[in-house]
C-alpha cells in the first residue's frame, strides 16, 4: 500500500519556486537600489612648525603640546599669536621657552609670550626678559601672573572673569576706522583683574575691556613691556576658527552632528560684517610697537599692491557652467580656481576645463546636496553594494580623471558643512594631503562678508592648540549674496584702508537653485573692479606660492634713534605667478613717519631713490617700497625735529 504523501511534500516544488521568485526579486531590489555603505575618513593631529632663527620679532612657544580641550576656555591659544604674525609681518622667529637665552635675544626688536608660556617661565627667563627691556626692546606678556608684576607693573591679583567688549582705545590714540569699529570686536576668553588706572599717556592703560584697564604699557629701562590682560590669542582663534557655544560644539543646537560653518562664527553681528575684526585687532597692536622704534615688515602683497581677488567655482554638478565661468576669466586675462566633485568629470570635459588655464581642486562630497560619491561591490555583475569612497578616494580618483603633473591640493568641503565639533574634518581634510581648505565663508543668502574676521588665509589649530599644516582660505561673499555694490564697497573699503584678499565663490549650480541677475553682474564686474581698486587677481594657488614665497623669505632691521635711521636687510624670495610681469615678490613696507616727523629719504642698494616711487597705504600709516629678488639693504631716514622743538626738550 503506498505511504500517504503529506501536504508539505506535496507543495515542496511550490516552495521551491517561490523561494527562487523570492531571492530573484529580491536580487532584482538589491541591483537597483543597492545597500549603501558610509565611509570614515581618518584625521590627523597637528604639530609644531619648524622654528625660524631670523626676524625682528620673537615669538616663544610652549615647551610641550597642551592637553585636548574639552571646551575653548582650557585651549592653548599660543598659535593664535603665530596667525597674526604670520598674517602681518611675514618674516619673524620662533623658539621654544626652555631656548629662551641672552644669546637668542640679540639682535631682536620684540619678543612676545603667550599666557601659557607666561604661565611656565622660570625666574631666570623673566629675569632675561628684564635685561632685554632694559635694553631697550619690547616685551608683550599675555595675561601675566605671580612674578611678572616688576616687569609689567600690574598686580593681577583677584577673581578672573570672562572678557566681553572693548569699552575704550583713548590710550591707543587711534583715528578712523580704527577708533571706531575697534571697540566692536568680539573678546573671548578670560580677564585678569587689575585696579583702575589712567588712559595713556597720563597712565599706562592703552585699552580698556569690560570698565578695566585690558591692555597696559610700563617704560622699563629704554624698553616698554605690554601687559594683555584679556586673551589676544584666544580671541583670535575664536574670530578665526569660531567661537564654541556649548564644550567645543557650535550653533543654537549642539546636539546637531553637522552644521554649516556660519554656526561658528563668533558673534552674531560678524554674519554680516564690512569689517575684518580681527585683523583690526592685530593691527592696532603691531602697529603701536612702531611707538618706540619704526618696524618694517614684509608686504603682504606683490610689489605695492593694495589687496588680492579671487574666484572659486565649487561644482557638485553642473561642471559645463563651471568651465563656462572659467573662461570667461581666461578672456579676461585671468583665472580661478574649480572645486569639482570627483565623479562628474568626463574625458572630454576634462580637456576643456584644463584650456581655461582653471585651477582645479577637489569638492568634498559628503551627500548634503547630492548623491554620495560611491564605488559599486560585488562578485562580478552582481555588485549589491554601494560603498562610499573616503576623502582621500575622492582626491585619487579626481587626479586620474582630470590628469597633468600637479597633485590635487586644494579643497573644499561640500556646502560647506562641518562636523559639529572643534577640528574633525579640518583634520580629515589634512590627512588627504589636501593644503588648502576654502570652505570658511557666508553660506547663507543672508550673510556676508568677513565671518571669520579676516580675508587672509590662516593656520587652523586643533583640541591641544597645534596648527594643523593646512591654510583656510575664508570667502566673502557666494551666490545670492554676491551683488555689485556690495562687492565694490569691500574693494573700495580694502584699497582705502584694510588691505585684504577677497574670495569670491560662484557655485557652479548658482544660477539654477538660486537664479539672480546679481550674482552674474558680480562675477563680470570683478576683474575690472579689481584693476580699479588695485588689486591682485590671482588664484587661490598663486596666492598660496606668493605665501610660501613670503614665510621664507628674510627681514631684519636696526634702528638708530640718533641718525634717525632705519636700515633694513631683506633676502626676498618670489613666486611664479602668470598674473604678475617678473613674478610675485612682497613689498618692504615701513611706517611713514616716526615720532611725528615725516621720511626725509630713502636709500636701496647704496642708491637714493625718489619718494614719489613710494606707496602710502591706505591707513596712511606706512609706504612700500618695491624690490626684486635677492638681497637688499634698504635704509630709511626720517627727517629731525624742528629746531625750536630741540630746544624744548633739552630744557
Amino acid at each position: 500500500m503506498a505511504r500517504k504523501q503529506s501536504i508539505l511534500g506535496a507543495l515542496k516544488w511550490d516552495f521551491i519556486l517561490l523561494a527562487l521568485i523570492a531571492a530573484g526579486f529580491g536580487l532584482t531590489v538589491m541591483l537597483d537600489e543597492p545597500h549603501f555603505q558610509p565611509s570614515e575618513s581618518p584625521t590627523t593631529t597637528g604639530s609644531r612648525p619648524p622654528d625660524r632663527t631670523e626676524g625682528d620679532v620673537l615669538l616663544l612657544l610652549p615647551d610641550t603640546p597642551a592637553a585636548e580641550a574639552a571646551k575653548f576656555t582650557e585651549l592653548d591659544c599660543s598659535y593664535g599669536w603665530f596667525n597674526g604674525l604670520w598674517q602681518h609681518f611675514g618674516s619673524f622667529a620662533t623658539a621654544l621657552n626652555r631656548n629662551l637665552s641672552p644669546e637668542m635675544l640679540a639682535g631682536r626688536s620684540v619678543v612676545i609670550v603667550p599666557r601659557r608660556v607666561a604661565a611656565a617661565m622660570p625666574s631666570t627667563g623673566i629675569s632675561a626678559l628684564a635685561g632685554f627691556a632694559r635694553n631697550g626692546g619690547q616685551i608683550i606678556v599675555e595675561q601675566p601672573g605671580e612674578g611678572w608684576e616688576l616687569l609689567t607693573g600690574v598686580s593681577t591679583a583677584g577673581k578672573e572673569r570672562m572678557a566681553r567688549t572693548i569699552t575704550s582705545t583713548e590710550g591707543l590714540d587711534i583715528h578712523g576706522p580704527m577708533r571706531k569699529h575697534l571697540p566692536d570686536t568680539p573678546l573671548t576668553g578670560k580677564l585678569l583683574p587689575a585696579p583702575p588706572m589712567d588712559a595713556h599717556p597720563a597712565g599706562p592703560m592703552l585699552l580698556e575691556v569690560d570698565s578695566q584697564p585690558g591692555l597696559t604699557v610700563n617704560q622699563l629701562g629704554q624698553g616698554h613691556v605690554y601687559a594683555f590682560l584679556f586673551d589676544f590669542g584666544c580671541t583670535v582663534t575664536a574670530l578665526q576658527q569660531g567661537r564654541p557655544t556649548e564644550g567645543m560644539r557650535f550653533g543654537r543646537e549642539p546636539g546637531a552632528e553637522q552644521l554649516p560653518v556660519d554656526a561658528r562664527a563668533a558673534h552674531k553681528r560678524m554674519l554680516t560684517s564690512h569689517v575684518p575684526y580681527a585683523d583690526l585687532l592685530e593691527r592696532a597692536l603691531f602697529h603701536r610697537l612702531s611707538e618706540v622704534r619704526p618696524m618694517p615688515r614684509l608686504w603682504m602683497f606683490p610689489g605695492q599692491m593694495a589687496g588680492a581677488v579671487m574666484l572659486t567655482h565649487p561644482t557638485p554638478e553642473n561642471l559645463r557652467a563651471a568651465i563656462g565661468y572659467a573662461d570667461w576669466a581666461r578672456k579676461n586675462d585671468a583665472s580661478s580656481t574649480v572645486f569639482v566633485a570627483s565623479d562628474i568629470v568626463t574625458p572630454t570635459e576634462a580637456s576643456l576645463l584644463r584650456e581655461t588655464g582653471a585651477e582645479i581642486g577637489l569638492l568634498w562630497v559628503n551627500g548634503q546636496t547630492r548623491d554620495h560619491v560611491t564605488e559599486p561591490v560585488g562578485v562580478g555583475a552582481i555588485k549589491p553594494i554601494k560603498r562610499e569612497l573616503t576623502l582621500t578616494q575622492q582626491r585619487q580618483q579626481l587626479s586620474m580623471a582630470v590628469g597633468g603633473e600637479k597633485a590635487i591640493s586644494f579643497g573644499r568641503v561640500e556646502d560647506s558643512i562641518f562636523a559639529n565639533d572643534w577640528d574633525t574634518t579640518l583634520r580629515q581634510l589634512r590627512k588627504a594631503g589636501l593644503q588648502v581648505d576654502n570652505s570658511f565663508g557666508p553660506t547663507d543668502p543672508e550673510h556676508y562678508g568677513y565671518l571669520f574676521g579676516t580675508g587672509f588665509p590662516y593656520y587652523p589649530v586643533d583640541d591641544r592648540g597645534l596648527p594643523l599644516p593646512i591654510l583656510e582660505y575664508p570667502f566673502v561673499l557666494q551666490g545670492k549674496n554676491a551683488n555689485v555694490d556690495r562687492l565694490k564697497r569691500m574693494l573700495g573699503n580694502s584699497e582705502a584702508y584694510f588691505h585684504e584678499s577677497l574670495v569670491i565663490s560662484l557655485p557652479s549650480t548658482a544660477m539654477r537653485t538660486e537664479p539672480s541677475p546679481g550674482i552674474l553682474l558680480t562675477f563680470r564686474n570683478t576683474f575690472d573692479l579689481a584693476e580699479e581698486y588695485r588689486h591682485w587677481m590671482t588664484t587661490i594657488g598663486e596666492f598660496h606660492d606668493f605665501l610660501s614665497a613670503r614665510r621664507q623669505s628674510v627681514l631684519t632691521s636696526q634702528w638708530s634713534s640718533v641718525n634717525r635711521r632705519l636700515t633694513i636687510s631683506v633676502n626676498l624670495l618670489g613666486a611664479r605667478a602668470s598674473s604678475v610681469e617678473g613674478g610675485a615678490i612682497p613689498g618692504v613696507a615701513f611706517p611713514r613717519t616716526w615720532d611725528g616727523e615725516e621720511i626725509e629719504r630713502v636709500v636701496v642698494d647704496g642708491e637714493e631713490i625718489s619718494l614719489r616711487k613710494l606707496v602710502t597705504t591706505g591707513s596712511s600709516f606706512e609706504r612700500i617700497v618695491r624690490v626684486g629678488p635677492g638681497r637688499h639693504t634698504i635704509s630709511v631716514f626720517y627727517k629731525a625735529p624742528p629746531v625750536e622743538e630741540l630746544e624744548e626738550l633739552e630744557e
